[in-house]
């Protein structure tokens, strides 16, 4: 009975097994199928992620097309590419770090050893070092510290990236400063950091740098020396190790890397694969005295004068030596340089050696090279400046024939938008034409602040403080301690970008200045748009504080050979400001244009006719900047190109141009944390009031 009873049991569970395993399988839906890319596929989207690692929606749709993909799977490969790249650049970085860190600790516990068993030749007992020896050894590790604790800080950064943790999960310590996203409909959102925007009062970082000593100095006279030599090679030199170039932009001398490399082998001082090596060079006839232009250029503020937009910042940290004070011969000095092109472009940050020799009469060469002893100095950036400089030689009738070299390492593609990426990448940013077009342009405003015109002392006066608002506006696009709008950055705009920092220099207004840009493409040439907003007449179809009024040009002095170079004093008939005028500099030249002007108190122009002091007036200047767009090709879909008929014949064509628009405001507080919400609303603004203004000046308001 009961064996049978087991039996039975037994069967009703194995039946019921079989029903519950039948209705298991019966619930398990269907395996998906996968479908993997095909080797020509990838090969095809290999190639053109290395011209494009940011393909636009139309690129997207078009790969889609071309290759029987999904539009979504081409952008999840995309992402995921730019993911692969991102993680093995960190992971070799980390991994360099890691050794090194390791190598230096063995050495300090190598170099504690020693010191513990030191013993004196005289009497052979020990003794230990003396105090001045210790506090050396103590400052030379509180600086290894510094150095290591930034690596690790901006190591720590990256990886927080892709590990999905917080930056401070990965850093022991929170205090590194982030880039930081705001939504201007959750005011709860900014959190500002204490050091945001901040600097030391003259728009440079505080760097920790002790200078050469004198035992270090030889061996930079001996680098100096064998990057003058190179670079004298290079200037000199043309085919097989220069070739011209017949690829946009055409007509310009490019380097043969691989002649370079036989004739100056060096190691590649990046070893991502997005480092790459710009290199080219030119050559211009500049009207001002050969003497004059190289003491200028050996100059800080000199520098800044002449090259206000490209050197957003220039300070010289050590002269090693002082050189012939009448020609400069000899002088050789530890400088920093940041070159800038706009705010949605990283800065490249250079400590170079500047070395000035006069290799005959009439003569000079100028160099400029990044030195290995300033890398374990300064803090690390992901710019090398190899060999470059100029060669000025002396021309009859006060004019300076130069020669442009420039050549650089970099990996700043992470760091420029992809609205800026093609004019980066084919080297008309930062290249030698465009040195020494803008060096010529500037030659030609000194010439003519130094001409005699009546009233010549007014004149004078309202071009130095045109070029005080030009310093000022130019070292403001740099943007340290920027916030970044990411909601706003889609489509042919780039979004909204933030910077706060303390109004210092003498005459500037007690307060924060709180400066904001935006850039956006335009289906227009880079004249077109350059010509538009340099025409007094088209004024109250872009700016808003004299919209609607009436104006008057009191003064206009032209500043170069350029038709569009002039500075002119405008008066604004408002309301609400009777004693409102407004300086305004505009210039144009074969990369594209810029318009600053600043607000400026009738009564404070007054005392500067009086008593020709400039400095004292505060400025605070807004501009626009115009460039081309690196020649790429754009959708004109949806935009009236017939601004007029001479426009509709360069629109017809693919390259368009890049407008960045610039707005600084005073928030009278004194610290960061006390900027609120309600200024960055007003200046967000102010912002995209004037970018719908001109989109509709420009019949272009259906651009995204």
């Amino acid at each position: 009975m009961e064996l049978t009873l087991g039996i039975k049991v037994g069967g009703d569970r194995s039946h019921s097994s079989q029903e519950r395993e039948g209705s298991t399988s019966s619930n398990i839906s269907p395996k998906k199928n996968y479908q993997r890319h095909t080797p020509e596929q990838i090969q095809h989207l290999e190639a053109f992620f290395k011209d494009c690692p940011h393909p636009t929606k139309e690129q997207r749709h078009r790969l889609s097309s071309d290759l029987g993909l999904e539009i979504k799977q081409v952008k999840f490969w995309f992402q995921n590419k730019r993911t692969q790249l991102k993680a093995h650049s960190d992971r070799h970085d980390n991994s360099s770090l890691r050794a090194e860190n390791e190598s230096i600790l063995c050495e300090n516990l190598a170099l504690r050893e020693v010191l513990q068993n030191v013993v004196c030749n005289t009497c052979r007992n020990s003794t230990p070092p003396n105090e001045e020896d210790q506090q050396r050894d103590l400052l030379k590790l509180h600086e290894e510290n510094i150095r290591l604790k930034e690596e690790h800080e901006r190591v720590a950064c990256f990886l927080a990236q892709f590990v999905g943790r917080t930056q401070e999960a990965v850093l022991s310590s929170p205090s590194n400063p982030s880039l930081t996203t705001i939504n201007l409909l959750n005011p709860s959102s900014f959190t500002p950091h204490p050091t945001m925007g901040l600097d030391n009062g003259s728009g440079l970082e505080i760097h920790p740098f002790m200078g050469a000593t004198d035992a270090e100095k030889p061996l930079i006279f001996e680098a100096a020396a064998a990057a003058m030599k190179e670079l004298i090679k290079l200037i000199c030199n043309n085919e097989p190790l220069w070739l011209m170039t017949s690829a946009p932009p055409e007509g310009r001398y490019v380097m043969n890397q691989n002649t370079c490399k036989k004739l100056f082998p060096r190691p590649s001082y990046f070893r991502t694969p997005t480092a790459r090596v710009e290199s080219s060079k030119d050559l211009g006839v500049v009207p001002m005295d050969a003497g004059r232009l190289v003491a200028m250029m050996m100059k800080e503020n000199g520098m800044l004068d002449l090259f206000p937009t490209i050197l957003s910042k220039a300070k010289i940290h050590q002269v090693i030596e002082e050189g012939k004070p009448d020609n400069q011969n000899g002088r050789l000095m530890l400088m920093y340089q940041q070159h800038i092109v706009s705010p949605l472009v990283t800065p490249r940050d250079f400590y170079v050696l500047r070395y000035c020799l006069m290799v005959e009469a009439g003569k000079w060469v100028i160099l400029d090279v990044s030195y290995n002893w300033l890398r374990e100095k300064m803090p690390l950036t992901r710019s090398w400046r190899l060999p470059s400089g100029c060669l000025i030689q002396e021309m009859p009738t006060g004019l300076s024939k130069v020669t442009w070299v420039e050549h650089v390492e970099v990996d700043d593609i992470s760091g420029t938008h992809c609205l800026f990426r093609d004019l980066v990448q084919n080297g008309s940013a930062y290249g030698a034409e465009r040195w020494i077009i803008t060096l010529r342009r500037m030659c030609e405003r000194f010439n003519n602040r130094n001409a005699e015109i009546e009233p010549h002392n007014t004149v004078k006066n309202i071009l130095q403080l045109s070029q005080r608002m030009i310093n000022n506006f130019c070292s403001s696009l740099s943007m340290s301690g920027e916030i970044d709008f990411g909601h706003l950055n889609e489509g042919k705009t780039s979004g909204l970008r933030l910077s706060v920092r303390k109004a210092v220099g003498r005459g500037q207004p007690d307060g924060m200045i709180v400066t904001a840009a935006t850039s956006l493409w335009l289906p227009l040439h880079r004249e077109v748009v350059s010509n538009f907003f340099s025409d007094l007449r088209n004024r109250s179809k872009w700016d808003i504080l004299t919209s609607g009024h009436q104006l008057k040009e009191l003064a206009h002095i032209v500043t170069g050979s350029h038709p569009g170079n002039s500075t002119s004093l405008i008066r604004p008939f408002l309301p609400s400001d009777s004693y409102m005028l407004i300086l305004q500099e505009c210039w144009a030249d074969q990369f594209g244009g810029m318009i600053v002007y600043a607000p400026i108190d009738v009564r404070a122009m007054n005392v500067m006719t009086a008593t020709g002091e400039t400095e004292d007036i505060p400025i605070i200047p807004t501009g626009f900047i115009i460039s081309g767009d690196g020649g790429r090709s754009r959708a004109t879909r949806g935009c009236d190109l017939s601004l007029s008929s001479a426009s509709s014949s360069r629109a017809s064509g693919a390259a368009g141009s890049l407008l960045t628009v610039v707005y600084q405001i005073l928030h009278s507080v004194q610290t960061t944390q006390e900027v609120n919400m309600e200024c960055l609303a007003t200046i967000n603004g102010l912002v995209n009031s004037s970018v719908q203004k001109i989109k509709v000046a420009f019949n272009c308001s259906n651009l995204e």
